[in-house]
This record gives C-alpha cells, sequence and structure tokens, in this order.
C-alpha cells in the first residue's frame, strides 16, 4: 500500500489535500470499525490500516489519474 502511494506523482500538499478530503469523508466509516472490534491492539490496526488506505486513494485523486482514483476507489470499497 505504501509502494501504491509513492508510486504517483504529486505534490506534498496536493498528496496532503486528498488525503485530508478522503479522511474527513471516511471518517464515519472508520470509527464505526473501529468500536466494533472488541480488543484495543485491533482497533489500533483497523485504524492505521483505514488511514494507509485513505492515503492510497489521497494520493491518487492527487494525482489526477481517473483509473487510479477509480481502483482506489474500488480497493477502499471492496475492504
Amino acid at each position: 500500500h505504501l509502494g501504491y502511494i509513492a508510486a504517483f506523482e504529486a505534490s506534498p500538499w496536493a498528496r496532503l489535500a486528498g488525503f485530508v478530503a478522503v479522511l474527513a469523508l471516511s471518517a464515519p466509516l472508520t470509527l464505526r470499525l473501529a468500536r466494533a472490534v472488541a480488543h484495543p491492539a485491533l482497533r489500533v490496526a483497523v485504524v492505521a490500516y483505514m488511514l494507509v488506505i485513505a492515503g492510497m486513494v489521497g494520493s491518487a485523486i492527487a494525482a489526477g489519474d481517473a483509473i487510479a482514483i477509480a481502483g482506489a476507489l474500488l480497493f477502499m470499497g471492496s475492504d
């Protein structure tokens, strides 16, 4: 996942903006999933994974590649 984030050419500010936008939109789902996990260590892992996926989608958006954006959104939806 981190390789996917790094693969796109985009400015750090564009990546950050994309990440923040995706994070804001996915926060309700992330919180719902985290609350459903009983074990605290697994809860941290779920939130960390959602942050990485938000980074993937944000990087694809920052790069402006429609196919990459679609793929990242499909990946986020499937996970």
